[in-house]
């Protein structure tokens, strides 16, 4: 007998797309924003120029549980306690200038994603997004400024915090980059002011 041939024809294999969607590229973005804020305020706290006053410290887990209480009902995964939550995010091992300069990498890597997605935007307007993603874009370069400056700010504060602040017994400061022992140099300083 013959073979009968299939009616199915083998399907093609397609590579799946690893390039992050827009909207991914865009929680990333606002992902670090947020991550350089906490660590900015958390640097503030430790330099005492934010105090929390105590009736907001004693709100906190009220507040808390009241935008996580629905999540608190699933079995799995396990929801966050407010202790842990309070647990893994104490900053207080960490010198204020550590601080400082974990908070002006995030607001570096919220510019580079947001450059990215102005790109990636870009094309898409190209092939025929219009106004909505000039709109997009326009919003998306408000966040790239934002970081931008955010980045410099923090830079300065971490600055700022290893010249003033100085060292304690209980915090030691972190080692320095040597680019951060020349800046400190007040020769190096006035050669360069000469120099430029």
């Amino acid at each position: 007998g013959k073979k009968k041939k299939s009616l199915l024809k083998p399907s093609k294999i397609v590579a799946p797309d690893l390039q992050p969607s827009t909207e991914q590229l865009f929680l990333e973005m606002q992902q670090s924003l947020c991550r350089g804020m906490f660590r900015i305020v958390a640097a503030a706290q430790r330099e005492n120029y934010y105090v929390i006053d105590e009736l907001l410290i004693a709100s906190l887990p009220l507040r808390f549980h009241r935008r996580f209480g629905p999540l608190m009902r699933l079995e799995q995964p396990q929801p966050l306690s407010y202790q842990n939550f309070v647990a893994s995010t104490d900053s207080s091992s960490f010198h204020a200038s550590e601080l400082y300069i974990a908070a002006a990498e995030s607001f570096h890597m919220a510019k580079i994603i947001g450059e990215r997605l102005q790109g990636k935007l870009a094309a898409l307007v190209q092939e025929g997004w219009g106004a909505m993603g000039e709109d997009r874009i326009a919003r998306v370069g408000a966040s790239v400024a934002i970081a931008s400056t955010n980045f410099d700010i923090a830079s300065a504060l971490q600055k700022r915090s290893i010249e003033c602040r100085g060292a304690t017994q209980e915090m030691p400061l972190p080692p320095m980059s040597e680019q951060e022992k020349e800046s400190l140099n007040p020769q190096k300083r006035n050669k360069n002011a000469k120099d430029g």
